[in-house]
């Protein structure tokens, strides 16, 4: 039979946190991890099989000899069945829940760091705001889970299932989500800078004003995803699908985007300086205002896309596809470009041109 909540309810008390308490006196605690107690008043306390043992004028009866007597760190509940189980704030550090049933548990503000919880199911748990820095999450089940506020530095989430989760704020600095489903996950303001996204679905994901500078992104699905006001400064986006994507007032300074596919991609006033779009596929995008000056756009498909009043200073344009593009009001000064550059239908003016620098191919 596997592990019940039954059987282990009474570790599953949150620490007892003394750092803002200073009078505890003829209160009665039982089975608790006591903490930062160094200020405390103790005096006529009960203290009922509880650890660390010492404390100042207390009344200790059964002293626990150990935190994990106390506690659910590290305790090995590969497994078991917590379905519901009420874990807040319990400390689950280092615990091994290999395979556990945590659907619909409550385990707001837990301590899960280091965990181990690959291929576990927790559906539609609550895991706001807990620690799961470093955790093992490999796999596992967490379609439409709460994760608001949570800490998932370093975490292990590849191949997980995160459809509709709610990552509002979560920070996922170096996380492991290579092959994650996260299709309409909320990330919004979400900290990724580093994470492993290879091969992610993120399509039709919020991840307004997320954080993602640095982040391998390449070959992540994107498509129709909200990146408005996104950082992705350095990010790795090659042969990213970001059809229909909303990238707005994006930061996509120096980000790797060879080979993606942009079409129909709102890029509105997008930062695309220095950005590497070689072979990238940006027919009908919209790109008005968007400045990508010194960019790489060799063998670019730019046709039908809206450049109005966007900044191609010192581009790099050889053998881009701009026809049928608006290029009013645009600035080409100093724009490399090359016979097989196609400009037809683009009604770029005669001043445009000229402050381009056209070169011979080599034989």
């Amino acid at each position: 039979m596997p592990i019940t909540y039954d059987d282990i309810k009474h570790k599953a008390q949150p620490p007892l946190d003394c750092s803002k308490v200073s009078d505890l006196r003829g209160r009665y605690f039982h089975n608790r991890l006591i903490t930062n107690c160094e200020n405390t008043d103790f005096t006529g306390c009960v203290l009922f099989h509880c650890y660390p043992s010492g404390i100042l004028n207390s009344l200790e009866i059964n002293p626990a000899q150990s935190e994990e007597e106390v506690s659910l760190k590290g305790v090995d509940l590969r497994g078991a069945d917590l379905y519901e189980a009420n874990l807040i704030s319990a400390n689950l550090e280092d615990a091994n829940l290999i395979g556990a049933d945590l659907g619909r548990a409550n385990l707001g503000r837990a301590n899960l760091g280091w965990a181990n919880l690959e291929r576990a199911n927790l559906i539609g748990a609550n895991l706001e705001r807990a620690n799961l820095k470093g955790t093992n999450l490999q796999d596992a089940l967490l379609e439409g889970v709460d994760l608001e506020g949570a800490n998932l530095q370093g975490a292990n989430l590849q191949a997980a299932d995160l459809e509709g989760a709610d990552l509002i704020g979560a920070d996922l600095q170096g996380a492991n989500l290579k092959g994650a489903d996260l299709e309409g996950a909320n990330l919004e303001g979400a900290d990724l800078e580093g994470a492993d996204l290879q091969e992610a679905n993120l399509q039709g994901a919020k991840l307004y004003g997320a954080n993602l500078s640095g982040a391998n992104l390449s070959g992540a699905n994107l498509a129709k995803a909200n990146l408005q006001g996104a950082n992705l400064q350095g990010a790795d986006l090659q042969e990213a699908n970001l059809q229909g994507a909303k990238l707005g007032g994006a930061n996509l300074e120096g980000a790797d985007l060879i080979g993606a596919d942009l079409k129909g991609a709102n890029l509105k006033e997008t930062t695309l300086e220095w950005a590497n779009l070689e072979d990238a596929y940006l027919e009908g995008a919209n790109l008005e205002g968007a400045n990508l000056a010194r960019a790489n756009l060799l063998g670019v498909n730019l046709a039908r896309a809206n450049l109005l009043g966007v900044n191609l200073a010192r581009a790099y344009l050889k053998g881009a596809n701009l026809m049928d593009a608006n290029l009013e009001d645009a600035n080409l000064e100093g724009a490399v470009y090359n016979e097989e550059t196609d400009l037809e239908g683009s009604g770029i003016t005669q001043d445009q041109q000229n402050s381009m620098i056209f070169v011979e191919d080599e034989d």
